[in-house]
């Protein structure tokens, strides 16, 4: 009698749909971080505020930003929605202005992790204040 049962358990451990259902998974918790596609632009040798900014996209159209104090803008000034793969950046001061071209490169950021929502794309450029 020990051999059928044994038995009879081997043929059901073998046998397709026999098995028990893995555990389900766990539901993922994520956080409510928000983030937005842009870019971060770094002037070094930056002129005492106030100076402007400016991103000049491909196609003509710019977004400006005002330096108003230091050192609030030494961690750079963020331009939103801009993901162009190559700009133009102005820097314009009481001493005159500053272009430069620039091609940034955009990196994948998930604040609430791998797996949840918001993903954004982001760079940080650094130009040079020399009029």
């Amino acid at each position: 009698m020990k051999v059928s049962s044994l038995l009879g358990a081997v043929v059901l451990s073998i046998l397709p749909g026999c098995q028990p259902a893995p555990p389900a998974p766990e539901p993922k918790a994520c956080t409510m971080i928000g983030c937005s596609d842009g870019i971060t632009v770094v002037v070094e040798n930056a002129p005492a505020p106030p100076y402007t900014v400016e991103v000049i996209l491909p196609d003509g159209t710019s977004r400006t930003s005002r330096c108003e104090a230091a050192p609030g803008c030494d961690a750079g000034l963020f331009f939103e929605g801009v993901t162009a793969e190559e700009l133009t950046v102005r820097v314009t001061a009481g001493a005159g202005s500053s272009s430069e071209v620039v091609h940034p490169t955009y990196h994948v950021v998930q604040p609430n992790g791998p797996g949840c929502p918001p993903i954004c794309k982001q760079a940080r450029v650094q130009v040079r204040y020399a009029p």
